[in-house]
């Protein structure tokens, strides 16, 4: 299928804001939906360049590094006493529940690292590859303090101990991480730090252990953010609940606050595992911070932190937190309205920085992990990335008609914008069942029972089944068999896609399906089909 580019993307955004523009007579909520997502267009259009926006992030970054070092924490006594303590009793409970009653008093065993190791998805500082597959069987590289664990860790499984009785300890040793740039939203990226493998692999032990204690305190992170968005939207609609945004606040949880709230034994395991230092457009500096964006166990531990900070504001006659209107999810944190001045002072007195521009604790308007509400009316504007592809333009288009329906705002030019860029690109416009992914053609509930749509296909990296490691990744998924006895099968993101268009049916008496070929007018008969 042809590569070329389809749709311009600046293009695209001078036409959403033609679109925007003239949309004048709509609801209170539908005029603040059209503004949000005029605002998030304009910020896109005059965005800067990578090397402009990466340079900003990395001085931001040095900055921050810099202030952790030098803040000085204004905690009282009671504070500390009561965060600490409700961060120790739910590790104690945890490792009492997990372990048994043997540990009874303890907030750790190291028995959960050698069984819940495992290692992230993407690069590693120091071992070249993004898959399990490739890392696995690779030295795996680790900081100086961290070595010890990864030397134990490597003991644990017979295919490494085989290795290593050959060739010696399979630990390449590195200074520490490297930092780097994401995307973050429509007008930044964000700074990451890409850890030693072995490392890595250790701090999501402790990332693990850290969720499961934060699920006894009653959250469960793979299944918070839906809950923040409820209360955002409760809030925008009764003022009852604010929603709080933190600046930074991963940078800015130091050493000095991790050793005031945690157990010794945490405190040590930290600091043992954390890497020591980064190294930034090739200048290692020495890292203030407990660790990074990047780190494995960042953000259940910022959330643990700032979540023991709320209880610590807790009188004595309400020693607990109520879940029914407060909810925490990393820097995404909602209290009651009431509650709002309290809670701003200690986290502010911790050294964390409040996002005034995204905090909100009266008016009609609440935002809380990508969901934003006005009135009780979502208003989340959508973030197109780019539109060089048909996939990509397919997915744009989606988004286009997913806002359109939700807010009855019609974006009948930027739609008919990406549709004829399908057009002029030779591609034809394809129409598929709603249930499909966004990027295999237009999600429709009239799509043609015989329906044609985009299909990626990604070449595949093979393992012998043979391999000392074959079983492990296998049982773990990891890696899958194919039509040979002999080889097991990967993805990494490094292998090369090529997108194919395949033929679909829809089950007879499921729906009866419209024509394929539209002309231009029964577009348009679509797009009002869809906003109904």
């Amino acid at each position: 299928m042809k590569t070329r580019r389809v749709a311009d993307l600046g293009k695209l955004f001078q036409v959403m804001v033609s679109d925007l523009q003239s949309f004048k007579d709509g609801s209170v909520p539908q005029n603040f939906a059209a503004a949000r997502l005029l605002d998030r267009m304009r910020k896109r259009a005059n965005l800067g360049g990578h090397a402009e926006l990466k340079a900003k992030a990395l001085d931001k970054f040095k900055a921050t590094n810099e202030y952790v070092s030098q803040r000085t924490l204004s905690l009282t006594v009671e504070e500390v006493e009561r965060a600490s303590g409700f961060i120790r009793a739910h590790l104690e409970r945890f490792t009492r529940r997990t372990f048994g009653d043997d540990f009874a008093g303890e907030t750790f065993s190291y028995q959960w690292v050698w069984d819940n190791w495992r290692f992230g998805p993407g690069s590693s500082n120091g071992s070249p590859g993004t898959h399990t597959a490739e890392k696995i069987q690779q030295k795996l590289s680790s900081t100086l303090t961290c070595q010890p664990f990864v030397e134990r860790l490597r003991c644990t499984h017979p295919g490494w101990t085989t290795i290593d009785c050959g060739s010696g300890p399979g630990v390449t040793q590195v200074e520490g991480s490297r930092i780097t740039v994401v995307p973050k939203n429509e007008d930044a990226v964000r700074t990451i730090a890409i850890e030693p493998s072995g490392n890595m692999a250790i701090q999501l032990a402790l990332g693990r252990y850290l969720e499961g204690t934060l699920r006894l305190m009653g959250v469960d992170l793979e299944k918070q953010q839906p809950f923040n968005k409820k209360f955002a939207q409760y809030g925008s609609r009764t003022g009852r609940i604010a929603t709080l945004d933190l600046s930074s606040a991963s940078d800015l949880i130091g050493r000095d606050l991790v050793r005031l709230l945690f157990p010794s034994e945490w405190v040590l395991l930290f600091e043992l595992t954390r890497s020591q230092s980064c190294t930034i457009e090739g200048q290692t500096h020495a890292l203030n911070m407990i660790s990074t964006m990047g780190n494995g166990y960042t953000f259940p531990l910022m959330t643990m932190i700032i979540i023991s900070l709320i209880y610590a504001t807790r009188t004595n006659t309400r020693k607990y937190i109520s879940w029914y209107e407060t909810a925490v999810y990393g820097d995404d944190i909602i209290v009651p309205v009431k509650e709002v001045e309290l809670t701003i002072s200690i986290l502010e007195r911790a050294g964390f920085v409040i996002n005034r521009d995204k905090s909100y604790s009266f008016g009609p308007f609440r935002e809380s992990c990508g969901g934003d509400y006005y009135e009780g009316v979502d208003v989340t504007p959508f973030y197109v990335k780019n539109t060089n592809t048909v996939t990509e333009t397919y997915v744009a288009i989606n988004q286009i008609l997913e806002w359109w329906a939700k807010t009855r705002i019609p974006l009948r030019k930027s739609y008919d914008y990406l549709v004829d860029c399908i057009k002029q690109s030779g591609h034809k416009v394809l129409f598929v069942p709603e249930w499909m992914n966004p990027d295999q053609g237009i999600l429709s509930a009239a799509c043609p029972r015989n329906f044609k749509y985009l299909s990626k296909v990604v070449e595949k990296r093979r393992l012998p089944t043979s391999n000392p490691f074959a079983i492990a990744l296998a049982s773990s998924g990891y890696v899958e068999s194919g039509q040979s006895s002999d080889w097991l099968y990967y993805t990494t993101r490094e292998c090369k896609s090529r997108v194919v268009i395949r033929t679909g049916r829809i089950p007879v008496g499921f729906r009866s399906g419209w024509a394929a070929e539209r002309r231009s007018h029964e577009v348009s008969q679509f797009i009002e089909l869809v906003t109904q």
